[in-house]
């Protein structure tokens, strides 16, 4: 794949950079959320439930990033 800058003047390095931080911000997005919800769920008398849905979000946003990683195929550096 070429770097050199498409014909809108962006190149494909600066396109997946884009959508890597998207995806880093919908990734801290999503464990924010979990954690009020969980905050909420345990305080408030009555809605354990939302404390649930909170995990819920937690584990869901935890599988999507690692099968991420995994189909990136990146590995540690040595």
């Amino acid at each position: 794949m070429s770097l050199a800058p498409a014909a809108n003047g962006v190149s494909p390095a600066n396109d997946a950079e884009k959508i890597g931080e998207r995806e880093m911000a919908l990734f801290l997005l999503l464990i924010i959320v979990a954690i009020a919800l969980g905050i909420v769920g345990a305080v408030v008398k009555g809605l354990l439930y939302v404390l649930i849905i909170g995990v819920v979000v937690l584990l869901a946003d935890l599988f999507l990033v690692a099968v991420r990683l995994r189909r990136s195929g990146r590995r540690p550096g040595r």
